[in-house]
């Protein structure tokens, strides 16, 4: 499935919930708050143990808005909501936000310079 496909179908209002979810659902895992915190000073560690289970659930999520469940949909949903973000602020708050739970702590990425 590719993105031209889907940009018919997937607006603003979609991005926004889809990102909302996937925020929400990051947050109330307690595996991945423990992940987050053991691996704060493992870059490695934190990628291949925290990152997997962060997809896992962004896959489960953007299924249901018409996206493949697996990398390539992945790729897709991003670019969407990168393109919708120029047209929405919450999108933009939203999709900014998700970056940020992505990326490593601070002082994670300080010590892997």
């Amino acid at each position: 499935m590719s993105c031209d496909h889907i940009s018919k179908k997937f607006d603003v209002n979609n991005a926004r919930d889809a990102l909302i979810e996937i925020l929400k659902q990051i947050d109330q895992d307690s595996k991945l708050r423990q992940l987050r915190e053991s691996y704060s000073t493992d870059m490695l560690k934190y990628v291949e143990n925290y990152i997997p289970l962060v997809n896992e659930i962004q896959y489960k999520i953007i299924s249901s808005y018409g996206f493949l469940p697996d990398s390539s949909g992945l790729i897709d949903f991003t670019k969407k909501v990168k393109e919708l973000s120029s047209q929405d602020d919450l999108v933009a708050n939203l999709f900014d936000n998700f970056k940020n739970v992505l990326m490593p702590p601070l002082n994670l990425r300080t010590k892997c310079i």
